[in-house]
């Protein structure tokens, strides 16, 4: 099975509340989970790295590129393939716009030694040579896998923070 199969099999069996079924179970002391979690939170960090450095071409290298690939974006599927977003971000390279991202409340749960949840809150900046040209707030939930380049995003979700 790979990482990623094992990861979608996971997160079933944790909305199922089954996650002892996850666990490495010759395991018993927690390390697969601290070291699940500290790989993931290091994920984290790497793609506001790079998206707040304006490469976009590594942002992309830190998604999993395979078919179960997905991220919905508002109550959405925006992308269903990592190809979709790089079309994204073509467009956002040549607007000419520079990105900050922030994050805050990062929260990591490993389901399995090779897959961990994701939740963090963030603030979102682009700007042009005249300042601030628009912002957004929100949540991002990902699911991080393991898999031989290192760890990725296999899929994810973000929603805006918006007054109801």
């Amino acid at each position: 099975m790979t990482a990623a199969a094992r990861a979608r099999a996971c997160a079933l069996l944790l909305a199922g509340g089954l996650s002892a079924a996850c666990a490495d179970s010759g395991s018993t002391d927690g390390a697969w989970r601290a070291a699940a979690e500290e790989s993931a939170r290091e994920l984290m960090a790497e793609y506001a790295a790079r998206a707040n450095a304006g490469d976009w071409d590594g942002v992309l290298e830190l998604y999993v590129r395979e078919p179960a690939f997905h991220w919905v974006e508002d109550g959405r599927v925006a992308y269903t393939s990592v190809d979709s977003i790089a079309t994204a971000y073509a467009g956002l390279r040549a607007s000419g716009l520079t990105g900050t991202m922030s994050t805050r409340d990062l929260r990591v749960h490993a389901i399995a030694p090779n897959a961990a949840l994701v939740t963090a809150l963030f603030d979102q900046v682009y700007a042009d040579s005249a300042g601030v040209a628009f912002s957004f707030s929100g949540a991002v939930t990902a699911t991080a896998v393991e898999t031989p380049l290192g760890w990725r995003l296999l899929s994810g979700h973000t929603s805006t923070l918006r007054e109801r």
